[in-house]
Formats: structure tokens, sequence, C-alpha cells
């Protein structure tokens, strides 16, 4: 996930990229399907107006638990948001949409 201070300040926005690595379009939609119902579950209670948000997804992102996407997803904003007077940028992995690159 990739997040940045945004210009909007009345809401936040959600970005979703998987490449054509990841599989045909079926695939690739598949994924951000789940993604978005992810996104949905979480952002309400987790996200913070003034953001743009962009998930990056792995193949891994079409087999995994959805509890654990959710979870993951958690996690990463926990993460983000705790950090962010360090800067404006910043990428974190999540362990359910990259698990061979987990950063902790």
């Amino acid at each position: 996930m990739q997040v940045r201070k945004s210009s909007h300040v009345y809401n936040c926005r959600v970005g979703y990229t998987v490449t054509t690595k990841v599989g045909t379009a079926v695939v690739r939609n598949r994924i951000k399907r789940r993604l978005r119902s992810a996104v949905m579950a979480v952002f309400t209670e987790k996200a913070v107006i003034g953001f743009d948000y962009v998930l990056i997804a792995r193949r891994t992102a079409l087999t995994a638990d959805f509890a654990t996407i959710v979870q993951d997803l958690q996690r990463a904003l926990d993460h983000v948001h705790a950090n962010r007077a360090k800067g404006a940028t910043e990428q974190v992995r999540i362990n359910a949409l990259s698990p061979s690159e987990n950063t902790s």
C-alpha cells in the first residue's frame, strides 16, 4: 500500500493496481473486487480524510482468506497513520497481498 497526503480535504481516495503479470483480466478484476470489499469493511473506521491510498495487489490476494486480507489491511492502515508525522509518502507491504516480502 502507498499513502500520501491529498489535496482533497473532504474525502479520501483509493486506487487499485493489479498488473498483467498477476493474470488475465478475469483474475485481475476478481482481485480488485476482493480488495474493494475489504476496503469497504475497513476504511469506514480506519481511513483518514485527506489521504490517497493505493493498494498494489499480488496474485495471492486471489486465494487468501478474506478475513486475512481485512486484518492485514487494518494493520497496514494502523502502521501508516501511526507514523504519518515522519513524511507525506509511505509504503507498507500487506502480508496477504505479498507474503514473500513482509515488513513488520
